[in-house]
Formats: structure tokens, C-alpha cells, sequence
């Protein structure tokens, strides 16, 4: 198999139990050293998700909280790194729509494991889905049960105008 990220061939080992049956495979769809590249979120902000050292809410949102915002809780399972970065590039803006295997699996684990009551995805603009040719969110929920209750009210996206001419 190849890997999804690097493209170069992959050895899979398949452990005694999976050979028998008695455990099912694990088909990996990225090599261990592309893998690596990607770092999970252990502790994190109760309320953005953001990674930090502590379960607690974040600076910013205990800032929110105090303006009387309402806190989603959000909950995310990789740092953005270079290596998402570059993930979510490849998969979102170049098209790589195979890219959604690598993280379909932890998406659905990371769901079921939490007590909720349904899933809804983020939905795109016609625009943006004949551009693109696909809904990365449906792509990445493959396989996972999901209601579509919301909708794109505006056709264009919008450009914050204090950003125009700002280097990232």
C-alpha cells in the first residue's frame, strides 16, 4: 500500500489475532514517519479545544465568557502544525479527495466516544462545492451518521477588510 501523505510504499504488519480473526485489522492509510508529523491534543481548553497544559478554559475564553459570549465546546484532536497545514492545503484546496481516509477513523472514534445527540457538518456554498468538487466535511464524516439541518445563507465568501494587505 502506499501512503496517503508521502506516496511511498508501505509495509503493513498484520499481528497473529487479525491473521485468525480474533482482532480486527487496522488498515493504516499513512506510513508511521508521516504519522509522526501530526501531533494529537491530550489537554486542552473545555472550551475551544485550543491544546494547553491544562483541561480548563483558555485565556480567551474565560475573556469571552466575561463579555457574555456563549462557549461552544469544541473539541480538537490535532495541533495545527505544519504538517495539517499542509494536510489541509492538499485536501481541501488541492483537491486530494483520498486525503479524507487519514483522519475519517480517529473522527469517528473521537465521536463516538462522546455523549451527543446528533452531528451536524458544517455545510459549503454551491460555489465552493462546484470549485471544489466536494464537501470536505461529508468527506471526512464518511461513514458516520449525520443530520444536514443547516445551510449557506450568502453565495460569496466575505473578506475581513482590516486583512487586505496583511502578510500571515
Amino acid at each position: 500500500m502506499m501512503c496517503l501523505i508521502c506516496q511511498k510504499k508501505r509495509r503493513e504488519t498484520i499481528s497473529l489475532l487479525e491473521t485468525i480473526g480474533l482482532l480486527k485489522q487496522k488498515h493504516q492509510t499513512i506510513c508511521e514517519q508521516c504519522a509522526t508529523q501530526f501531533a494529537s491534543i491530550t489537554l486542552s481548553c473545555s472550551g475551544c479545544g485550543r491544546q494547553q497544559e491544562h483541561n480548563e478554559l483558555c485565556y480567551d475564553c474565560c475573556r469571552w465568557q466575561n463579555q457574555g459570549q456563549l462557549l461552544l465546546t469544541h473539541q480538537a484532536l490535532y495541533v495545527y502544525n505544519d504538517a495539517m497545514h499542509d494536510y489541509m492545503q492538499r485536501y481541501k484546496f488541492n483537491g486530494e479527495y483520498a486525503l479524507r481516509h487519514v483522519f475519517n477513523r480517529q473522527l469517528i472514534q473521537a465521536v463516538q466516544n462522546i455523549e451527543i445527540d446528533l452531528v451536524v457538518p458544517i455545510p459549503v456554498s454551491q460555489y465552493t462545492l462546484l470549485t471544489r468538487g466536494f464537501n470536505q466535511t461529508l468527506g471526512l464524516f464518511e461513514g458516520l451518521r449525520y443530520q444536514q439541518l443547516l445551510s449557506v445563507s450568502q453565495a460569496k465568501k466575505q473578506i475581513n477588510p482590516g486583512l487586505i494587505g496583511k502578510s500571515a
